[in-house]
Parts: C-alpha cells; structure tokens; sequence
C-alpha cells in the first residue's frame, strides 16, 4: 500500500457519507457519519490517495493571497503588526505583533493569520455574546466560533449559537446587531414578523444595521475568507 496521508477525522451526524477536505495548510480531514468505523476511514482515504496528491498539487500551485503589513480589529479597535518567517508563532499583546512562522507569499501564512483570528474571535467573542444574552435575556445553551464562508453567525434549535470570527473585522455596533440577531432566534427559529419585532425590540436601527453588513461585508480582506479545496 502506498504510505498514508496523515489525517484527522470529524465526525458529523448531518452527512450520510464520508467526504475528504483539504486545508490551505495542505492539512486532510475526514469528515464521517457516525457509527463509521476507523477501518472504513482508512480503506475509503487509501482510494482516494490520488485525489490528495492531485489537489495538494493544485494547492502549490495557487497563487498566494495577498497578506496585508498589519490586521485591524475594528471591533475592539485594535491593529496589529505582522512579522513573516519568524521561526515560531507568537502574539505579543504588548507590542501589538504578531510573529507568523511562515514565508509571506505562502497559503500556510494565510492559514496561520486565521487560525489567530479564530482564538482572536473566541477570547473576544464569547464573552461578548454572554454579556449581550444578559443585557436582553435572551438565554443560549452554548456557542463556538468558525470563520463561515457565507453566514456572520446560526443558531441552531437545541440552542447553539455559532459566531464567524471575521465578526472582529467590523465595527462595533454591528458585531452587537449580529449578537442581537442570533439571540433572538433561540425564541424565534426564522425570519418572520415576531423575530424581526424582538430583535427591533433590542436594536431599533438593525435595518440600517443590515444595510451596512451588505456594503461593508464585501470589503473585507480576502485573507478572512476560508475556502477548503472541497
């Protein structure tokens, strides 16, 4: 057998069959039902061993996002400096730098930058929604942070709030709307007229809000956005 990838599985109950993804990073991930068995995973990841190669080289071959000198947090009105191929990563708050372990023009830089907006968003986000629940009482079960290719944030119907990082990116007012927004689905699980009464209830200006997430949503840098291979 020709040597096996490294890879790391999640596991979804909302897919009904296995499914590969490759990162920026050239990482693979296994996305499986459950009940799919570690031997199942393994004999599906050696058919597609071509597959890996041929889209790991299609990833070399990608032309590098271009990555900015420094990143500004709009929302907590912070800007930091980038420092590239630094040997290791760090994030020094002090100085407002961040050391990235990677060549500039590398789609692994790209990953390293979002993978800190990521633990950015969950120091920063995660509290902020707490705070904003306590001040509408409206109440959430739990809630994680991704950085969501299409949508600023869900909510599921057991009470899950899901956060796009990239939220750190706007301004203030409308990270709050945002917040406001997906609380207000944990009683209200669609857009009709009660939603939009609660959540005006607790943002008077959302649909100006929601015109600005439309203008500003597209401006915001391409290094953000996180696109898998598949």
């Amino acid at each position: 057998m020709r040597n096996m990838p490294e890879y790391r599985v999640v596991r979804n109950a909302r897919v009904r069959s296995l499914r590969l993804k490759l990162f920026p990073n050239g990482a693979l991930q296994v996305v499986a039902p459950r009940g799919v068995g570690p031997r199942a995973i393994e004999r599906f990841v050696a058919q597609n061993l071509d597959w890996v190669a041929r889209k790991r080289g299609e990833l070399r071959e990608r032309p590098a996002t271009a990555l900015p000198d420094s990143v500004s947090l709009a929302a907590i009105d912070e800007r930091w400096r980038l420092a590239w191929d630094a040997g290791t990563f760090s994030a020094d708050a002090a100085e407002r730098l961040l050391r990235i372990p990677h060549a500039r023009a590398t789609p692994a830089a790209q990953e390293c930058l979002r993978q800190w907006l990521l633990e950015r968003g969950r120091a920063v986000l995660i509290p902020w929604l707490q705070r904003v629940s306590g001040e509408t009482g409206l109440r959430f079960a739990r809630t994680r942070i991704a950085t969501q290719k299409t949508r600023w944030g869900s909510c599921s119907s057991r009470g899950t709030i899901s956060l796009n990082a990239r939220m750190l990116l706007l301004p203030a007012h409308l990270v709050d709307y945002l917040l406001i927004h997906e609380l207000s689905h944990t009683r209200h699980m669609h857009h009709g007229a009660s939603f939009w009464a609660l959540v005006e209830a607790h943002c008077p200006a959302y649909r100006a809000a929601e015109r600005e997430l439309d203008t500003i949503g597209r401006q915001l840098p391409a290094w953000s956005y996180f696109y898998p291979l598949v």
